[in-house]
């Protein structure tokens, strides 16, 4: 990539440096790469590496085939490797753990999954342009909570600059808070659904729904759905899914308790905005989010009707 001896990638384009970025499957093969290869190459000045989980085996595969343990990323590079990783992935990567070092730096995010809505929605257009049409829906069972519509890309917002200023010769990331786990199962609050720990930005330190990296899928839908989390909004139980039992996103460990009243945890619009806007600064003073999604975030929750009337 530096001195191509064939085709160059980059043609004339001009780098000071080379970040290596790999997401899902890619992730873990960038993993890999960062463990057998990055120390004789030496190609990359940093990577950053997005839920690097363990990866289940094809569909045609024997059913017994184990699936593959995640792996630690080795400590002796000179060069540095962030690795993000969501509530789904954690349920996969649990027992590769590793302290944060010099080189190596986790991130965990609660009310995260491995896939989202946000990802669904942004990739529309480029499928549309590669296949003539939109995504095709997605059937995760009926009366079964929608896919994860949470705040994992702005932590990857943040990452990829907090990384950039490391291999640079900067600070490191931010050191977040890790995710309570009961083996590889989130601990989750008993009262809203919401693991606990973790880096918690205001969807979760400010929370109106119960957002999850993990959901109950049968069939072919589990290997899709099972990525993509739910979310479950606190409506009164009103949802088909609030069937207070394993299934339901917002009440899976405490089968009697309703869901959260968002008149009572927010009386009032402006008590509800004041509380997104402070986690919001406090996330970018923290080094979890940037400014520009500070502010998103903020307007989102002013142009809310959460605690209007109230």
């Amino acid at each position: 990539m530096r001195t191509p001896n064939g085709p160059n990638p980059l043609g004339k384009l001009k780098f000071t440096k080379l970040l290596g970025v790999g997401e899902s499957q890619s992730a873990m093969r960038l993993t890999t790469y960062v463990n057998a290869v990055a120390p004789v190459a030496r190609a990359y000045d940093g990577y950053l590496i997005h839920s690097n989980m363990a990866a289940p085996p094809p569909l045609n595969a024997d059913p017994s085939e184990t699936m593959p343990n995640p792996t630690l990323i080795r400590t002796d590079l000179r060069v540095p490797t962030f690795v993000v990783l969501t509530e789904t992935d954690m349920t996969l990567h649990v027992t590769a753990r590793q302290p944060d070092s010099a080189t190596v730096h986790t991130w965990e995010l609660a009310g995260t999954s491995h896939a989202d809505q946000w990802l669904l929605t942004t990739g529309q257009p480029v499928y549309e342009r590669m296949f003539g049409k939109p995504v095709p829906p997605r059937d995760c069972g009926a009366d079964t909570p929608p896919i994860n519509d949470g705040p994992a890309h702005y932590s990857l917002n943040a990452a990829l600059p907090a990384v950039n200023r490391w291999m640079r010769g900067g600070p490191a990331p931010a050191t977040g808070t890790i995710l309570s786990m009961q083996g590889n199962t989130p601990v989750r609050d008993p009262a809203t659904g919401l693991a606990r720990g973790g880096i918690r930005l205001p969807d979760v330190a400010v929370p109106t729904r119960t957002l999850t990296g993990q959901r109950f899928a049968e069939g072919a839908a589990a290997l899709f759905c099972g990525l993509f989390g739910a979310t479950d909004p606190w409506n009164g139980d009103a949802d088909p899914w609030d069937t207070h039992n394993a299934g339901d996103p917002s009440n899976p460990t405490a089968p009697q308790t309703a869901e959260p009243v968002l008149r009572q945890l927010y009386p009032t619009h402006a008590d509800y905005v004041n509380k997104v806007r402070a986690s919001a600064w406090t996330s970018v003073f923290r080094g979890f989010l940037t400014p520009a999604d500070a502010r998103t975030i903020v307007t989102a929750a002013q142009n809310s009707t959460v605690g209007v009337g109230g």
